[in-house]
């Protein structure tokens, strides 16, 4: 499978949620690359749970919870900025990076 783009929907420094158009494998491991603006990064995270979210005019929509594999020490630090930057904005919400997910063969 190539890689899909996908929707980050939460994100912590345990994992996260994310919205993808087909169903993911319970327990594999996938490749996600977030788009930071800046910074690009690269997890691997194990699916812990997929199910539809969404059925709209034939298309299906997934919502899968991905637990980080053992980040990085880049991987991690980016995401916890972006977590305390969220946080800590008193003005709208940060938008969420782009990504898409690759599983690992």
């Amino acid at each position: 499978m190539a890689p899909q783009p996908m929707t980050l929907c939460e994100i912590g420094p345990r994992g996260a949620q994310v919205e993808i158009g087909c169903p993911l494998q319970l327990n594999r491991l996938y490749e996600l690359r977030l788009n930071f603006g800046v910074d690009t990064v690269v997890a691997l995270a194990r699916v812990a749970h997929c199910g539809i979210c969404r059925v709209e005019q034939g298309h299906v929509t997934y919502r899968a919870g991905l637990e980080f594999n053992a980040p990085g020490e880049h991987v991690a630090l980016v995401i916890a900025d972006f977590v305390q930057s969220a946080q800590s904005s008193q003005q709208a919400p940060r938008a969420y990076p782009e990504g898409e997910l690759a599983p690992l063969d």
